[in-house]
C-alpha cells in the first residue's frame, strides 16, 4: 500500500469557513472512498489561506474484486414442457443484462434454480482519483461558487494548481480546469517558487521546512495564540483571544509572525467596545488588558511574513487603527451633542422593514406591548416602557451608522450621558441580547420583556408581511428570533402566553393589510421549541407528551418536562403509560362521543370499585397540587394508580354485553384518562 497526497491551490480561500472546507473536503472523499471500495488507514487533512490538502494513508492500489451471485427462478418454471425458455427465464436474464444462454444452475438437496454469477475485477485506485476527488469537490458546502479564465470550472476561489500524487507517481488528469502536477507552491512572497515533496506523509514537514507554510491549522493556532500572549506578557499585560477572531486570522496567515502595536492613551477615553470593536472586528488585532482587566493602548497583530523591517509593518498598522480611533472620537463628541431622546424624529424617516413601516412606528408598537404586558403581569415595568422608547434612537447616531455592531451599546453610553437611570441605560443595550445561540440573556427583568416584545414584534410582522423562512434560506434571521424568544421565556421564566403575545403582537400593528396566520405562527414556533429541547437532551416522546396537552406558557412546559424526566424511569410510567394508550384506543373503538359521569350502582366487580374509589381518593388532591404546579408530586399520586388499573384490565371487561355496564365502564376510562393526562399525555412515553 502506498500513500496518496491531495493539494487544492488556489487564490485566498474565505477565513471564516476554511476550517469547515478542509473537513468537509476530507469527510466527502472519505465518503467516494467508501462508496469506490477503496480501503486506506487514515485521512489527515490540512489547510492554509491558499491551500486545501488531504494526506490518504495506505490507500488500497485498487478497489476491492466483487463477485455476484443472483438467483433466479427455478427450472421448472424457467422452461416449458418443450424446454424452451419462459418469461420468466427471460425475464430474468433481462434483469441481470445477459442472454439467456449466460445462466447458470444452482443445484442442491433443496432443488435447482437459474443462477447469474459475475465476477467484476476492481479498477486501480490510480484511475478512480481523478473522480472520487471531483466528486468530493463537487459537495463541498461552498454557498455561491465562482468561475475564472474562459473555462467552466467552478470553486470557492480561483484555483492555481492541483497536486495529486499515488505514492512516488503523479496521477496524470485535468481537475477544476487544471492539469495535475507532482509538486506544491511555498509562501506567496517567501517561496513563491515550487516545492518538491519527497514522500507523501512528508508534506506538512517539507512545506513547514521548505516552503515557509504551515499547513497544519491547529499548529497555526497555537503559533498565533502563544506568539500573541508571549508579547503580550513582555509588558507585564494580557492579551484579549476571542475565539472567532483567532479562527479567522489563522485561516488569514500561512507564516504567523505576531507584532505589537500601540496607539494613544488618549483614546482610551471612547467606550472600551469602539476601541474593542475598532481593532477585533475592522482590523483583526487582539487588544490588551492589565491583571485589573482595563483596556491598554496595545495591540498585537499577526503578519503574514518575516520582515527585515517589522517595525514599518508595526508603523503601517498603527497609522490604520490611529485613523479610525481618531473617527471613532470624533463620532463620540458629535453625537453626544445631541441628547438620545431628541432623536426620536429621525426614526420617522427609516424603513424599518418594507410592509412593516418605520422605526418610529415600530418603537410606537413596542411601547404598547411593553404596557400590555406590564398589565397582563401585573409588574413595575417602567424602565422597560422608558427603553423602549429609546432603544432604537441611536441607530441615529454617526457611531452606530460607523459600527453597526455596537447599536444598544451606544445606546446606554448616550443614555447615561444624558442622565437616563441606569436601569433604562441597560434596558436599552440588553434588549438585542441574545444576539446569536449560546448568547447571554439580559440581566434584569425588563430587560427580558423589552428583548422580548422586540423579537416577538420582528417575529409576528415579519411572517404577517409575507416573508416566511424555506429551507436553509432565513434572510430575516426568523429563526434566531423565535430562539431568543423561546430561552427568554423558559431561561427568563416569563409565564405568558404564546398565543397571547402573537394576537396582541398584531393587534399594535396600523396596517390591517397584513395577513396574520397564527396557525404558521405556532406551528413555526413550536417546530423551533422541539429543537430546543432536542438539542438539551431532552427525549422527544416526553416533549411530544407535553406538546399534547397544548400548553403554551413555556414556563409551565419546562416544568411539566421536569417532573416527566424524573418519573420516566419508573415501572409506574411504563405501566402507566401502557394503560393510558390501552384507554385511548378502547375509547377509540368504542365509538362512544360524549362524557358522562360514573354511576356507583353499576359498578358489580371488585377491581372496577377499587379502582373507582383511588380515583375519587386522588382527584381533590391532584386538583390542589395541578393549581400549585407541583407536576412531580401529581405523578407521585398517578403511580400509586398502577395497582388498580393493572387489576382492572386483568380482571374487568370494559365491552360488557350489557350496554350500561359497557358505558358506565367507559365512562371509568374516560374519568382514569382525564387523570393521566394532567401533566402530560403519558400514552407517549411507552
Amino acid at each position: 500500500m502506498v500513500d496518496c497526497l491531495i493539494e487544492i491551490g488556489t487564490e485566498e480561500l474565505p477565513p471564516k469557513s476554511l476550517s469547515k472546507l478542509s473537513e468537509a473536503l476530507s469527510t466527502e472523499f472519505r465518503l467516494a472512498l467508501a462508496t469506490n471500495q477503496i480501503s486506506f488507514h487514515k485521512i489527515t487533512d490540512y489547510s492554509s489561506p491558499r491551500r486545501l490538502a488531504l494526506l490518504v494513508k495506505e490507500i488500497g492500489e485498487k478497489q476491492e474484486d466483487v463477485s455476484e451471485e443472483r438467483r433466479g427462478p427455478s427450472v421448472a418454471s424457467a422452461f416449458d414442457e418443450q424446454g424452451e425458455p419462459t418469461k420468466a427465464g427471460l425475464g430474468f436474464a433481462r434483469s441481470c443484462q445477459v442472454s439467456f444462454e449466460d445462466l447458470d444452475r444452482l443445484e442442491n438437496e433443496k432443488g435447482s434454480w437459474l443462477v447469474y454469477r459475475h465476477f467484476k475485477p476492481g479498477k486501480p485506485t490510480k484511475q478512480l482519483l481523478i473522480d472520487m476527488l471531483q466528486q468530493a469537490i463537487d459537495k463541498l458546502p461552498i454557498a455561491k461558487r465562482m468561475r475564472w479564465g474562459s473555462g467552466d470550472s467552478e470553486f470557492v476561489r480561483p484555483v492555481h494548481w492541483v497536486m495529486l500524487r499515488l505514492g512516488d507517481e503523479l496521477v496524470a488528469g485535468e481537475i477544476l480546469s487544471q492539469h495535475t502536477i507532482p509538486h506544491s507552491y511555498g509562501h506567496r512572497f517567501h517561496v513563491p517558487q515550487p516545492v518538491s515533496v519527497e514522500q507523501c506523509r512528508d508534506y506538512a514537514t517539507t512545506l513547514k521546512e521548505k516552503g515557509k507554510v504551515i499547513a497544519v491549522t491547529s499548529e497555526r493556532r497555537r503559533l498565533i495564540e502563544e506568539g500573541a500572549q508571549r508579547l503580550a506578557k513582555e509588558k507585564n499585560l494580557i492579551a484579549l483571544i476571542d475565539e472567532a477572531l483567532l479562527t479567522e486570522v489563522c485561516g488569514l496567515v500561512e507564516w504567523p509572525v505576531p507584532l505589537m502595536g500601540e496607539f494613544d492613551e488618549k483614546y482610551l477615553s471612547i467606550p472600551k467596545e469602539v476601541v474593542i470593536t475598532a481593532m477585533q472586528t475592522h482590523q483583526k488585532y487582539f487588544p490588551t488588558i492589565n491583571s485589573k482587566g482595563e483596556l491598554q493602548p496595545y495591540f498585537i497583530f499577526i503578519s503574514n511574513l518575516e520582515s527585515p523591517a517589522p517595525e514599518k509593518i508595526i508603523e503601517g498598522n498603527e497609522k490604520v487603527l490611529r485613523a479610525r480611533l481618531a473617527d471613532a472620537q470624533f463620532f463620540y463628541e458629535t453625537d453626544k451633542k445631541q441628547t438620545l431622546s431628541s432623536r426620536q424624529s429621525a426614526l420617522e424617516q427609516v424603513i424599518y422593514q418594507r410592509g412593516l413601516g418605520t422605526l418610529a412606528q415600530k418603537v410606537a408598537r413596542l411601547e404598547k406591548l411593553i404596557s400590555l404586558l406590564e398589565k397582563k403581569m401585573d409588574l413595575d415595568l417602567s424602565a422597560a416602557k422608558r427603553g423602549a422608547g429609546l432603544c432604537k434612537n441611536d441607530l441615529t447616531t454617526e457611531m452606530v451608522a460607523e459600527f453597526p455592531e455596537l447599536q444598544g451599546t451606544m445606546g446606554r453610553y448616550y443614555a447615561l450621558h444624558e442622565g437616563e437611570l441606569r436601569e433604562v441605560a441597560d434596558t436599552i443595550e440588553q434588549h438585542y441580547w441574545p444576539r446569536f445561540s449560546g448568547d447571554q440573556l439580559p440581566l434584569s427583568q425588563d430587560g427580558c420583556y423589552l428583548a422580548l416584545v422586540d423579537k416577538v414584534d420582528h417575529l409576528v410582522g415579519t411572517v404577517s408581511a409575507g416573508h416566511r423562512p424555506s429551507g436553509d434560506k432565513d434572510p430575516f434571521a426568523l429563526r434566531r428570533s423565535c430562539l431568543g424568544i423561546i430561552r427568554l421565556l423558559t431561561e427568563g421564566e416569563i409565564p405568558v402566553s404564546i398565543d397571547w403575545l402573537f394576537t396582541r403582537s398584531y393587534e399594535t400593528y396600523e396596517d390591517k393589510n397584513l395577513q396574520f396566520d397564527k396557525e404558521f405562527l405556532e406551528q413555526y414556533f413550536y417546530e423551533r421549541l422541539k429543537g430546543y429541547y432536542l438539542e438539551q437532551s431532552v427525549p422527544l416522546k416526553h416533549y411530544s407528551a407535553v406538546r399534547a396537552l397544548n400548553i403554551d406558557d413555556l414556563v409551565d412546559f419546562q416544568l411539566r418536562l421536569s417532573a416527566l424526566k424524573s418519573f420516566t424511569n419508573t415501572d409506574a410510567a411504563r405501566s402507566l403509560s401502557a394503560a393510558n394508550k390501552r384507554v385511548l384506543n378502547i375509547l377509540k373503538k368504542s365509538g362512544v362521543g360524549s362524557k358522562g359521569s360514573i354511576n356507583q350502582e353499576q359498578l358489580q366487580e371488585t377491581a372496577e370499585l377499587e379502582l373507582v374509589k383511588q380515583m375519587n381518593a386522588k382527584a381533590e388532591k391532584i386538583e390542589s397540587l395541578m393549581k400549585q404546579r407541583a407536576y412531580e408530586e401529581v405523578l407521585v399520586l398517578l403511580s400509586e394508580l398502577k395497582t388498580p388499573v393493572d387489576q382492572f384490565f386483568d380482571q374487568i371487561l370494559v365491552l360488557h354485553e350489557s350496554q350500561e355496564i359497557r358505558e358506565n365502564r367507559l365512562n371509568i376510562l374516560r374519568q382514569l384518562r382525564g387523570q393521566l393526562m394532567q401533566v402530560g399525555d403519558l400514552s407517549q412515553l411507552s
